[in-house]
């Protein structure tokens, strides 16, 4: 790719309108990332459909395939994209279009200090576990690194044990490697904001009907679930203004 991009040298169509449309509208970075990579493989060739398979859109947008199927799936929930067969499109109707949906579980207030031992439903959280929320979130050197290596997974592991109270067990290299692939799109500070935002969620941590606390590490490494707690608070982080 030159960096002195030319319109002569190929250029995507696309309609003022639809322009400020996506401009106003609401996505997660997966969301973004994937629409303008389907844009391309459509408009981009003068077409308003194509079958695009999923590995060309992982490797145009930087994400695994499993969660470019995810994303996929969520913009087409959305009516933004939609699927004929094996052909994807853009839907332009974007009076159609839904809203990113908002968490079931209200928000809760971040304490400001370590609240020590605390009545989480029927159970109560580990002396051991700390459940005072860092405002530095991480390390300086760490801020911008993503999960690729052995000791950043095993640093995320001790992180997860602090704030949850639970130590993750049975940490072979399949393992390991499941849940690195889980959580690969996003950074190591991403991943622990959003990881102490489950770390004080009542609901989440036993105020439920079923008295269970949910905040495993199969839960805290979906996708989804990561998605969902850094849409609806990390607007409120110093660094992602």
């Amino acid at each position: 790719m030159t960096e002195n991009p030319q319109k002569e040298n190929g250029y995507t169509s696309i309609a003022n309108e639809i322009v400020d449309v996506l401009a106003y509208t609401k996505f997660t970075t997966q969301e973004s990332r994937l629409l303008w990579a389907i844009l391309r493989k459509t408009y981009g060739y003068n077409k308003k459909e194509d079958w695009v398979a999923l590995s060309q859109l992982s490797k145009m947008t930087g994400m695994s395939v499993t969660h470019v199927s995810h994303t996929k799936a969520r913009l087409i929930e959305r009516n933004i994209v939609a699927q004929t067969g094996n052909k994807i499109r853009f839907s332009k109707y974007y009076s159609q279009w839904r809203e990113l949906p908002k968490q079931a579980v209200p928000k809760q207030a971040v304490p400001k200090q370590d609240i020590g031992s605390a009545q989480i439903g029927n159970q109560v959280v580990p002396k051991q576990a700390d459940t005072k929320v860092d405002t530095t979130i991480v390390d300086v050197t760490k801020e911008n690194t993503n999960v690729s290596s052995d000791t950043n997974i095993t640093y995320l592991f001790s992180e997860y044990t602090r704030m949850s109270g639970r130590r993750v067990m049975i940490i072979n290299p399949k393992r390991s490697k499941l849940l690195r692939a889980r959580i690969s799109d996003f950074s190591i500070q991403k991943i622990r904001w959003a990881w102490s935002r489950m770390a004080v969620d009542k609901f989440l941590r036993g105020d439920n009907e079923n008295k269970k606390d949910y905040f495993t590490i199969e839960y805290a490494t979906r996708f989804d679930k990561i998605e969902d707690y850094l849409n609806k608070y990390y607007q409120d982080h110093p660094d992602a203004q």
